[in-house]
């Protein structure tokens, strides 16, 4: 285990660097050789590497267009939702006044006049900071762009996502400027653009039906390990994959992996899967995973151990797959039940360990054409400490104030059980329908108070 802890960095150094030279100058200043981050150091610094990214430019796109895939989709998006917590509406107009979102109280007229200037201008700008209520109406435009480049025996991916919530374009607010009420305001925004992947592979070993694969880079962990309700936190890091397939037996694959947590304070985890897919012939798929987050040292705000951090989780999956003559009635039965050994007696759970979690679904039907169809049904069940709040990819508690549940019990986004109903319809090859509603509850009222909620999302792609 102590390798481990070193496998991670030492990769990223040997795969990712052609080597580092340390700056000699003081970074405040505009003299050559002064850099602010050791990543201006690099840039400026790795002559090779400039060179030969340089000598990639020069080749047409003509030349590259039998190794490089570029596409795309594009998304207007829907969502109407309700949620209750402790019987305090957690979405809607109401929400304005709810703390943190409003971090001052309302002045009468008569207290608003008996202050002082001073006391006026930081009140208005403080009031000004407070933000716009969460709404019961959610709607949204989105635009992903994907390159895939595959080489010989390499390959190379990257994903944008640029998704931004609808409406005319929204202002800062500034005291004395444009903080009236009488102001109309937008909901629009224009910036929100993410790397959603960036990751390179390389093919180091193939025969016959077997081969080793390594990839380093960024995506999310749901795009290589598979579980409906954990996986959904950015995977930055090193994964080494083996896969091979005997004839009427199993097709196996075990991928192993280390990723970054906090860079800052050399917060590592290791996530590993292995998969036995058709068993035997029969349709009949099982999956084990287990992901380590834990860090026992002090985390960059000095607290050793952290509660946010004791997970370790088991999953165990199956599935079972009907192919029938038709592919629009291809039907999917699949079941996962996880535990979190690292789980411990603590006063956020009334000193019981919340540390499992379940769920159930089916799959009817597949999308590749026109009028091709799709539904999904999947009951979900999560205690409080099974998942770790940042990795929770299932249906989840609706948590718009994105509030941890180590400040309030009553909210975060596991310790809940409830339902998803996903429909998918092609009206052409390249744009479809997407409609979905779910309903949640907690699943421990003792943790946290009563909570429910419920979304209805309706979503037009067109894919290319």
């Amino acid at each position: 285990m102590k390798f481990l802890k070193f496998l991670l960095p030492l990769a990223m150094v040997a795969v990712g660097s052609a080597g580092l030279r340390a700056s000699a100058g003081d970074a405040n200043t505009d003299e050559p050789g002064a850099f602010s981050t050791v990543h201006e150091s690099r840039d400026s610094d790795e002559l090779f590497v400039r060179d030969y990214i340089k000598s990639k430019r020069t080749g047409s796109i003509a030349d590259k267009a039998t190794n490089l895939n570029l596409s795309g989709e594009i998304r207007a998006e829907w969502d109407y939702g309700h949620a209750k917590t402790r019987g305090i509406k957690q979405r809607g107009a109401q929400t304005r006044k709810l703390f943190p979102n409003s971090v001052l109280p309302s002045l009468s007229k008569k207290a608003y006049r008996a202050l002082t200037f001073p006391a006026k201008a930081a009140y208005r700008a403080t009031k000004a900071n407070t933000k716009a209520p969460y709404g019961v109406n959610e709607f949204s435009v989105e635009a992903d762009l994907l390159l895939d480049y595959v080489a010989d025996r390499s390959w190379g991916t990257i994903k944008l996502q640029f998704d931004n919530p609808a409406g005319i374009q929204e202002v800062d607010r500034k005291t004395y400027t444009n903080d009236a009420k009488a102001i109309m305001y937008g909901s629009g925004k224009m910036g929100n653009v993410a790397l959603r992947k960036a990751y390179m592979g390389h093919n180091i070993w193939e025969q016959n039906l077997a081969r080793f694969d390594i990839e380093m880079g960024r995506r999310r962990f749901y795009d290589v390990f598979d579980s409906r309700i954990q996986f959904y936190s950015l995977f930055d890091g090193l994964l080494l994959r083996f896969s091979n397939s005997f004839d009427g037996i199993t097709d196996f694959a075990i991928k192993a992996a280390a990723f970054v947590v906090d860079s800052t304070v050399k917060h590592y985890g290791y996530v590993g899967e292995v998969d036995f897919l058709n068993l035997g012939d029969s349709g009949l798929d099982f999956k084990y995973s287990i992901i380590d987050w834990e860090f026992h040292h002090k985390n960059r705000f000095g607290r050793r151990h952290p509660l946010g951090t004791r997970f370790v989780n088991s999953q165990f999956t199956l599935a079972y797959t009907i192919t029938p003559d038709s592919p629009q009635f291809k039907t999917q039965f699949y079941g996962a039940y996880l535990v979190n050994h690292a789980a411990d007696k603590t006063k956020w759970t009334h000193h019981k360990r919340d540390n499992q979690a379940f769920y159930v679904g089916a799959t009817v039907g597949r999308v590749v054409k026109q009028g091709d169809w799709a539904a999904d049904l999947c009951y979900q069940w999560v205690q409080a400490q099974a998942i770790s709040e940042r990795d929770v990819h299932g249906i989840a508690r609706d948590n718009p104030r994105n509030i941890s549940f180590y400040d309030r019990r009553s909210q975060g986004y596991a310790n809940y059980q409830g339902w998803k109903f996903d429909a998918f319809y092609a009206l052409t090859d390249n744009w479809t329908l997407n409609g979905s509603f779910e309903q949640v509850r907690q699943q421990s009222h003792a943790i946290g108070g009563h909570h429910e909620s419920h979304m209805l999302c309706l979503t037009s792609i067109f894919a290319f």
